[in-house]
Order: structure tokens, then sequence, then C-alpha cells
């Protein structure tokens, strides 16, 4: 951050996520204390890389075996601000919306072999960001 001269402006030169909160000016004297009004910064970023997790919390890697008639739960995590919308994409191509990145299995059977993706979208940021996964049944 820099000051300037006389002291009456604020900078940031480099804005960074660290930086969102209330910002205040404060100025005082021997004889009175004045504050302006609090303004709050809000620092928008990403979706970063995404990590698919088991719901044992485990990262599930490229491949995840799935015993067939189990239940499984993927999580998909990327830091974002504001909260991302995630979309699952099936190995058929059909798609699954979420406010959440879990994706969970019921019954898992052949049918679900195969390549699922999860697509993270900020709304503020206008990025998006991939992971994928490959499930084989057992």
């Amino acid at each position: 951050m820099q000051l300037s001269t006389d002291g009456k402006t604020i900078t940031i030169l480099t804005v960074q996520r660290e930086d969102s909160g209330t910002y205040q000016c404060e100025a005082w004297d021997a004889l009175e204390f004045q504050s302006s009004d609090a303004i709050f910064l809000e620092v928008n970023y990403g979706p970063d890389l995404i990590e698919i997790k088991l719901d044992s919390g485990i990262p599930s890697g490229e491949v995840v075996e799935v015993l067939e008639g189990s239940t499984v739960n993927f999580q998909a995590e990327a830091q974002s601000h504001p909260d991302p919308t995630y979309s699952w994409i099936f190995p058929n191509n059909s798609i699954l919306s979420s406010t959440t990145g879990t994706l969970t299995i019921d019954a898992v059977s052949r049918e679900h072999e195969g390549m699922f993706r999860c697509l993270v979208y900020n709304s503020a940021t206008l990025l998006t960001r991939l992971g994928a996964l490959r499930v084989h049944v057992l």
C-alpha cells in the first residue's frame, strides 16, 4: 500500500485477495479526533485450480476404482470469491449443475464408468476451471 504525500489517499498497488476488508481513515490532533465512513473492499478472484476428493477427504487422483452397487461421493474444491457454481458432466455428457461441488452417485453401475468432468464458474471474474477424473467400475 502507498500513502499519498498529503496523507489523504491510500493506493493498493497490486490488489491481493488478502486486501479484502474494511478500510477507514482516521485523523486526530491534540484537540479532536475524526474518522471517515468505513468502506468495504471486496476482492473477487478465482476459481483457482480444482481438486476433486473422495468423501473420505483423500484426493481422488486421475483414476478412481469404485465397486459396482456402492455409493460414492466426490467433492470438487476451488478457491473462489464469490462462491462459484459447479457443473458435473457425466460420461454420457449429461450435466448436473449445483451450488456445491458435491456429486453423489448412488448404486454405481457400469453406466457410470468413464470420464467425469467438473466445470467451476465464477460469475464475477467470468473465469472457469475444469477438473476431471476417470471412474473405473469393479
